[in-house]
């Protein structure tokens, strides 16, 4: 039996999490990379909120600082355009 860490399966499953909805937005036609890394980062959050073992073996505030940051202001961003404002 192969002995596997908890934590590289989490990374194996958040890989795959991220290629699998960069692959459906590729197939429904989104031609917007923001939308691309915004589900990309909300993925991450989701899946590292339910699954703390990525968390536990890294440090990740910085990180998380920085990806939380580059979301608000492409959510910023897609709202002011929507608004009419951009």
């Amino acid at each position: 039996m192969i002995n596997v860490h908890r934590t590289d399966v989490g990374l194996i499953l958040l890989t795959s999490l991220v290629s699998l909805f960069t692959g459906f937005l590729a197939v429904i036609g989104e031609q917007r990379p923001d939308a691309y890394v915004a589900v990309s980062i909300l993925i991450y959050f989701v899946y590292t909120a339910i699954d703390s073992s990525i968390r536990k073996r890294s440090r990740t505030i910085l990180l998380d600082l920085i990806l939380i940051s580059i979301f608000a202001l492409i959510t910023t961003y897609r709202v002011l355009s929507v608004l009419g404002v951009t």
